[in-house]
Parts: C-alpha cells; structure tokens; sequence
C-alpha cells in the first residue's frame, strides 16, 4: 500500500513589496476585505475565498496539471490553542499515455490517453494558532498530505501567492516551522546514509579571493556506524550549526564551515545542509490505521491525528515576529 505522510510548514502574510516587519499582518485581528470594504474577524477570509476561487477545476496547460478545492466553512478542528481548516483538493498531471494493468490478472485494461487527467484526492490543514494574553499571532501553519511522491505545497502555495497577490496586495512566506523540531523529528541515526563536511580555504593572496574565494576541501563520509556517545556528539553539532549559518560544524575535533547531510525521510532521500533548516518542511509518515479501503485516510481519523501533530508543533513554533525581527514564543 502506498505511503501517506504529511508536509508541514509554517506561514505568514506580509504586505506584498514590504521590506520591513512591520507589514506583517497579525492572524487574528479583524481584516478589511478590498473588494466589499466589508470588516471580518479575521484574517482566515482570505484563504476560504481561495478555496472558493478553485471550486471549479482549473487548468495550468504549461505545467500540464488541473487543480481544484472542496471546502465547507463546517470542516475545521479547533481547541483551547488553535483553529484549523480543512480542505480537499484534487489535482492531477497529464501529457503522456500509460498502460493500466490489473494487479490481479496482470492484463492490459486500457490505455490512459495523453489528455486523461488522473486526479487524486489530498487534504490540506490552514491553522491559526489562537493570541496568548500578552502577544498577538503573526505565523501560522499549512499542512499538506501527500500519496507516495505526489503532493500538492507547491502548486497550492504557488496559486496561494498568485491569489493573495492579485485580489488583497499580501504575499504569504513558507519556511520550516521550527529547525528545532525539524532534527527533533526526523534527524535519527539510523535514517543518516552520508555526511558531507565542507571546510573552505583562502589564498594568503588577496586577489585570489576577490571573487568566490581559493577553494574547499569536502570530506565525505558513508556506511555510518555510529555509536550511541558520537551520535549524541554529531547530533549537537548538527543542532548548533542550524541556530545561525556562521557556526562552524563540529566533528571529531575538527571544525567544518557547513555540512550536508543525507537522510531517508518517508521513500526518499534528501539532503539536508545544516544551515538552511529554516527553508525545509517536516515531512512524515501518518500510521496505517489511518487509511480507508481506498488507499486514502479517512476524514475523521485523520482529524484526530492530525490534531495531535499541530499541539506537538505548536509546543515549538515562533508565533510572533518583532518589529526588528526579534522572534517570541508563545506563554500559553
């Protein structure tokens, strides 16, 4: 059976073009629709009016994908922390013929046609976490579920940013929810296949560095058998060089300036450099038990689950971003 996982990422909205923090927009105050001048409790109205925008499926002939979105103002999940809405969208490629054979009889059933759009079903989260007493929330969180290697963030995000855009000025910014978390989560030993240490050099002549620099030497490192003291040792370098993109990596006594790290996430392997955490989304497997007769999970279920996850995510998040950029957590 296919996997299902889920991507999560945090959000926030800012005034398109705004070079400072102070265009940031707070998630829970009242927002002005442009169009109607009319006032709503917040800011959420955007993202159920982009749904409504792709209630009809819609068509991107250059990237040969259709695109469509099921929401009900009904289908969200709310607790003493949070609210999160829940969507469905339908998206689906074509462009090139396939053969559909039986699982069972291992006969051809038919041809599937250039122009056949094989849709499938993804459900997507918008959470609004809820103001404390003493802050107002400005970063939110989007959470995808993907089927095997397909997955909807970026075309979501990318009609998410057209629309914003387009009808309200506001653009919407996508990061990692907490690069803390993020190694918390899915950095394990047994899931690191190779570690690439990077140490660059400069010439004591200054004309060989007035460009890219003199050069770097890159260590690699495979067939990893670590035991438990130097994965502890790796692990807090690892968490030390993603606070800040000028910590050195630490490594048996040698001090790197970055480090790339492949690790298996869910069917896949994907390389990690230690100082761009932030730009990464958690992506993890959802349990079995989730999923119906049809391969897909069940609304309810996944419901539950999935309000598990944001109160673990959210025991981690920055919610507020200072004037100065200063990040604060939350006090609930």
């Amino acid at each position: 059976m296919t996997n299902i996982s889920i991507t999560a990422c945090s959000f926030y909205l800012r005034t398109t073009n705004s070079k400072t923090n102070k265009g940031i927009y707070n998630l829970n105050d009242p927002f002005t629709l442009n169009s109607t001048c009319e006032v709503y409790p917040d800011i959420s109205i955007i993202f159920k009016n982009f749904f409504q925008k792709y209630k009809l499926i819609q068509i991107n002939e250059e990237n040969k994908q259709s695109y469509s979105c099921e929401f009900e103002e009904k289908d969200k999940i709310e607790d003493e922390n949070f609210i999160a809405y829940c969507a469905r969208i339908f998206s689906g490629e074509y462009g090139n013929t396939a053969d559909i054979i039986d699982l069972e009889t291992k006969t051809k059933q038919y041809i599937k046609r250039a122009n056949d759009i094989e849709i499938r079903p993804f459900y997507i989260y918008v959470v609004f976490p809820k103001d404390s007493k003493t802050l107002k929330v400005q970063k939110g969180m989007l959470i995808f579920q993907n089927i095997g290697s397909y997955g909807i963030k970026t075309i979501t995000t990318t009609q998410m940013q057209d629309f914003f855009s387009n009808e309200y000025n506001i653009s919407i910014e996508c990061n990692c929810i907490a690069p803390k978390l993020f190694i918390d989560r899915l950095l394990k030993k047994d899931k690191i296949k190779k570690i690439s240490l990077i140490k660059n050099y400069k010439s004591n002549d200054i004309a060989d560095n007035l460009s890219r620099g003199y050069g770097r030497e890159i260590r690699v490192l495979t067939d990893l058998c670590l035991t438990e003291s130097k994965w502890e040792k790796l692990f807090r370098s690892i968490k030390y060089a993603s606070q800040g993109k000028y910590n050195l990596f630490d490594f048996e006594k040698h001090v790197y300036d970055d480090a790339k790290i492949v690790v298996t996430i869910g069917e896949h392997d994907r390389t990690i450099g230690v100082h761009n955490i932030d730009k990464l989304s958690i992506i993890e497997l959802i349990p079995n038990e989730l999923k119906g007769k049809d391969g897909h999970p069940e609304k309810l279920k996944l419901n539950n689950y999935i309000k598990d996850v944001i109160n673990d995510y959210l025991n981690e998040m920055v919610l507020t971003i200072g004037e100065r950029g200063i990040l604060w957590t939350m006090d609930y």
